[in-house]
């Protein structure tokens, strides 16, 4: 995990120092407003979900006024600061929801798109870890395999770099695949299980890889097993046009 920049933690704990003060403000408010006491259950149950609502909140609005950049992470920089107060929003509030498996597949999709995830229609990552979903693009009725996890974020050594992903329609991640960042998955390509397709990696439409790291293994020819049946190449638009906006 990357280093925590001091100004990070400030505005975290004084964000939360304000998100605790209006927590236990509208429980003592809700309290007497029913007449019972504050020790009971129910002020406490009240404070705990203004509290975790705040943060999500504040994780929401945090995704949306800040710009999230590919390349490397420049310590020091507005960008470093940035996700420092990300680091703590995910490992306090967001990391147990997204590994709770409580979540049904419908769930899943709304909670990934909360956290700046695109993801097209008929495509549910119930099973799949999604980190900085601000990273990442997913098109329609792709198959990501249990336990597979797409990982925009880039650690060698203490140097931390991102990089987006962009999945085609109808692509196929097999379980226990990584996916780092600066990968391109064409559509109808397929992921062998327990493969890691490595930042630079470019999966053309219908194509299989697999591997550690992926390499290329045949295409995919109608008849193929592996086949997905879909739309007629010229009226659907090729995901690497439907993405362009990622490279920018």
């Amino acid at each position: 995990m990357k280093t925590i920049p001091a100004s990070s933690m400030a505005t975290f704990l004084g964000v939360n120092t304000g998100i605790v003060g209006a927590a236990v403000g509208g429980a003592i408010a809700i309290s007497r407003h029913v007449s019972i006491g504050f020790s009971s259950f129910l002020p406490w149950s009240i404070a705990f979900c203004i509290f975790y609502g705040g943060n999500l909140l504040f994780a929401r609005i945090w995704l949306t006024f800040h710009s999230w950049p590919v390349g490397p992470v420049r310590p020091g920089s507005r960008f470093d600061h940035a996700y420092g107060v990300y680091q703590l929003l995910h490992v306090f509030f967001l990391y147990p929801i997204t590994f709770s498996h409580l979540l049904p597949p419908p769930f899943t999709s709304l909670w990934h798109r909360f956290l700046g995830a695109r993801i097209g229609k008929q495509s549910f990552p119930s099973a799949a870890l999604i980190c900085e979903g601000q990273y990442v693009s997913i098109g329609d009725h792709v198959t990501l395999g249990a336990n597979s996890m797409l990982a925009p974020h880039i650690m060698t050594g203490e140097t931390l770099t991102m990089g987006r992903i962009a999945i085609g329609d109808h692509a196929t991640i097999g379980v226990n695949t990584v996916v780092y960042g600066d990968v391109e998955i064409g559509d109808g390509a397929l992921v062998l299980a327990n493969s890691a397709v490595t930042p630079g990696t470019r999966i053309g439409s219908d194509e299989m890889w697999g591997g550690n790291p992926v390499r290329k293994i045949k295409d995919i020819r109608p008849g193929d097993p592996a086949w997905q049946q879909r739309e007629p190449a010229a009226t659907v638009m090729p995901a690497r046009i439907r993405h362009a906006t990622l490279g920018s």
